[in-house]
């Protein structure tokens, strides 16, 4: 019995001993700091643009070092000293690409930023009898406030000359994202905090996509309003 006692705790031991090898292993495994790759932002007239770079899997006490901006006339970039949340804080100069780098926790970070001109790329965006394509002319998220009831109806879009129109979504928080065709019926309901609608447009010259999002609620402050994001 005394054998089986002692083969038992040693058996115990290893195991326990195992089970931390396998922790420590663990934290090596973690998720280590990371940015995205390649960003686009929208410049609109008459407005100051900014954005952002959050550094994901922050390291406790790593701090953003030697940051290098390629191109100064369309982005001025500074990095935030918030060690909690690691992050450049960016102001939007004009049209262009640019290249921005850092060190962070020894590892050298990078993301390619494009700034353009914002367009409508929408002709038409007709939700029953309601055309929308005009409330986009000034930036590609506008709100229609203070709503009262759900609006159920055809769907059309038709995009300008030189885009194609690629998929539509709507969003409510109860049902989530889910895909809608061109020319079919949707809601717009006005339940929770109501509902958002997305198209995405190509433009068939440069590839870029462009994204419009009518929101739909009972909230905000106006009744209608673009929104610079």
């Amino acid at each position: 019995m005394k054998k089986i006692k002692k083969f038992m705790m040693t058996l115990t031991i290893v195991a326990f001993m195992f089970g931390l090898a396998n922790i420590g292993s663990v934290k090596v495994q973690a998720a280590s700091p990371s940015i995205d790759k390649s960003v686009t932002y929208n410049l609109y007239k008459g407005q100051v643009g900014f954005g952002s770079v959050w550094v994901r899997n922050p390291v406790t006490n790593a701090k953003i070092t030697g940051l290098k901006n390629s191109n100064s006339k369309v982005i001025e970039v500074r990095a935030s000293e918030d060690a909690s949340y690691p992050h450049l804080e960016i102001k939007l100069v004009g049209e262009g690409t640019t290249k921005i780098s850092f060190q962070y926790a020894g590892k050298t970070l990078t993301q390619k930023i494009t700034v353009r001109e914002y367009k409508n790329p929408c002709k038409l965006l007709k939700i029953g009898k309601t055309n929308y394509a005009k409330c986009f002319n000034k930036s590609g998220h506008y709100n229609h406030n203070k709503r009262t009831k759900n609006v159920t109806g055809k769907i059309t879009i038709k995009p300008k000359k030189g885009w194609k129109l690629k998929k539509i979504e709507v969003f409510n928080i109860f049902d989530g994202v889910k895909k809608v065709k061109n020319n079919s019926k949707v809601t717009l309901s006005i339940k929770g905090t109501g509902t958002g609608l997305y198209a995405y447009f190509k433009n068939t010259k440069t590839g870029v996509v462009q994204r419009l999002e009518l929101g739909y609620g009972r909230g905000g402050f106006k009744t209608g309003e673009n929104i610079y994001d």
